[in-house]
């Protein structure tokens, strides 16, 4: 995770160098390989801990390294608003398809917690 965190940490700092210029092919691979790093370690994380895989997370990952071509091609400012409104869009979906199920464990920890 740490890895991915630092690679897109670079990209930006490039990408704010020049916004309307295409990021070069290291940069372009520092954000959308970063998010895939940082995306796999959570899937890799989910399966050591509970056998399953996140699909979604998986997916992005590929969808973002796929990205990588069409990354170089397009103004960095306009490359950093795809591979963000795809991140936000997996965590918006996240949010809204898992929250009954996150309330209903907070409240049962809260339940137990409170028993004690």
């Amino acid at each position: 995770m740490i890895a991915g965190v630092v690679l897109v940490a670079l990209a930006m700092k490039k990408t704010i160098g020049a916004v309307s210029d295409p990021l070069e092919t290291v940069p372009a691979f520092a954000l959308v390989g970063g998010l895939a790093t940082y995306l796999l370690a959570h899937v890799a994380f989910r399966y050591r801990n509970t056998h399953t895989i996140a699909k979604r997370r998986l997916l992005l990952s590929v969808v973002l390294l796929a990205l990588l071509r069409v990354v170089t091609e397009i103004p960095a400012l306009i490359a950093v608003l795809v591979v963000t409104t795809l991140f936000w869009a997996m965590i918006s979906y996240e949010a809204l398809r898992y929250s009954e199920f996150r309330d209903r464990t907070r409240h049962q920890l809260a339940a137990e917690g409170s028993s004690h």
